[in-house]
């Protein structure tokens, strides 16, 4: 008896695994694309400029993101006729790692379609002959699909339709 409870838990626990492995590399994705996209903000709305996320620690789908620390998080520049300048000339810039935030959003990208494809948590993949064009259809998610634009193996847009109808693109 104790054999049989056994071999039906484990394709239920490799099942919330590969979900929670979705969730996290999107989580992931999600984060580095921001960076990317904000390595050259010298101002937010909260003052200052903007300060990278970290995924710090994932469990069960949930990952815990951190915003870096103004002092060690960014570097100053000097750009006397920047508008973001101090009263020395210094710009505030984040420190980020372009080309490292661009590797890992193309790295997470893939990844995600990899996940995909499996139909990791019932999530539907489609995608064009000449594979550039991929869009995931999720269910029971806030999000109702992600639509990936790749050229030369490289991610190029992703667009995120919400349930409630929203949409936000991203172009790289």
């Amino acid at each position: 008896m104790i054999k049989l409870l056994i071999l039906i838990a484990l394709p239920i626990s490799l099942f919330a695994a590969d979900c929670n492995a979705l969730k996290e590399t999107r989580t992931r994705l999600e984060v580095s694309s921001f960076n990317f996209l904000n390595s050259n903000t010298t101002r937010t709305e909260e003052g200052g400029p903007f300060l990278p996320r970290k995924v710090t620690s994932c469990k069960k789908g949930k990952c815990e993101i951190k915003k870096g620390h103004k002092e060690y998080d960014t570097f100053l520049k000097y750009e006397p006729d920047h508008p973001d300048a101090n009263n020395i000339g210094y710009v505030r810039y984040p420190n980020i790692n372009k080309d490292k935030e661009w590797a890992i959003v193309n790295s997470r990208a893939h990844h995600l379609l990899l996940l995909a494809e499996k139909q990791v948590c019932k999530t539907k993949m489609s995608k064009t002959k000449n594979h550039s064009f991929y869009e995931i259809k999720y269910k029971k998610n806030p999000i109702k699909s992600d639509k990936l634009l790749f050229s030369d193996g490289k991610l190029k847009s992703w667009e995120v339709d919400y349930s409630n109808g929203k949409s936000v693109i991203t172009y790289f």
